[in-house]
């Protein structure tokens, strides 16, 4: 299953959102459409919030509020403000 479609599905992250996110598999970038496999360790970046999780197993389809646990582990969850997000771009421009 696609990235993308496995955030939408699990409520994770709208598939708008994750095209637009920054997507890290085991430190290496990756593409929305990325096919997940399971055991997957996946970091997100979007403009609002960091989010690192843990791919359990792909679920057949849509997945209810309940079941979530059985696919996915969510490690970190954190919202970024945009204080973090200025020095975090002059970090990357300026160098540290």
């Amino acid at each position: 299953m696609r990235v993308d479609l496995f955030l939408k599905k699990l409520g994770i992250l709208k598939r708008k959102e994750a095209k637009e996110a920054s997507i890290f598999l085991e430190n290496k970038k990756i593409k929305p459409s990325h096919r997940l496999k399971g055991g997957e360790l996946l970091k997100i970046l979007t403009g609002e919030s960091e989010i690192e999780l843990e791919v359990i197993e792909i679920p057949p389809g849509n997945v209810k509020k309940k079941e979530r646990e059985k696919y996915v582990r969510i490690i970190k969850r954190k919202r970024i403000t945009s204080k973090e997000n200025r020095d975090e771009f002059l970090k990357w421009v300026f160098g540290d």
